[in-house]
């Protein structure tokens, strides 16, 4: 058998294997979670005890206008140009923060920003996941362990869906370093859409440490 002629397969930090071709077989759905995911169960019973409590952060609202202003007049990147509003008034749907946590291997080097972060951020619920949501916490961590891969959409998904189903207001925090395949690129992309159709938000945070 020629060696030469057999195919080849490459791979890296994203959860996918690319032929030589350019035929792309993504396995973002098939990676299992060396964490046991989040129970259904729990992640509903957590939104609905929050949602049945008054909101007592602030809550912020996109700026589109300033941000594409920020976006065009000083090149910024759309992340970069970003800007939200506090709004004084809280939507009247129960509303709660959520700060999403990237617990993948590839995040490790950057654990002094992610702490920094969640030390300055407020929030009523913060979940972690890799491929899937896998735990949560109410308190900032002094510690996180990274490991495995990781998916953006399978984590917003869920979220979301609950949030939907208990006719809650979501606003999402998530710091990540947005390693993902392209095809859970797309599906992150249309969830988003969903969160911010409605009264919902989403923000990307990425450490700075990948920023450099």
């Amino acid at each position: 058998m020629d060696f030469f002629s057999l195919p080849k397969f490459f791979h890296g930090r994203k959860p996918k294997i690319e032929r030589n071709n350019h035929e792309t077989e993504v396995l973002a759905h098939h990676i299992k979670s060396p964490k046991s995911p989040l129970n259904e169960r729990i992640l509903w019973s957590i939104f609905r005890e929050l949602s049945t409590k008054e909101p007592n952060l602030p809550y912020k609202k996109l700026n589109l206008k300033q941000s594409l202003l920020k976006h065009v007049s000083y090149g910024l990147n759309f992340e970069e140009s970003l800007t939200y509003r506090e709004l004084d008034i809280f939507p009247q749907k129960p509303f709660i923060k959520v700060l999403l946590i990237d617990s993948s291997f590839s995040m490790k080097a950057a654990l002094d920003d992610i702490l920094n972060i969640i030390e300055k951020s407020t929030y009523h619920i913060m979940f972690y996941h890799d491929v899937d949501l896998h735990d949560y916490s109410f308190k900032k961590p002094s510690k996180i362990k990274f490991i495995g891969g990781t998916s953006h959409a399978k984590p917003l998904k869920r979220i979301h869906q609950v949030s939907e189903d208990l006719g809650v207001v979501l606003q999402i925090e998530h710091i990540s370093d947005a390693e993902i395949s392209n095809r859970d690129q797309l599906e992150t992309y249309q969830i988003i859409k969903k969160i911010d159709h409605g009264s919902s938000e989403y923000e990307l945070i990425m450490p700075a440490y990948f920023k450099t």
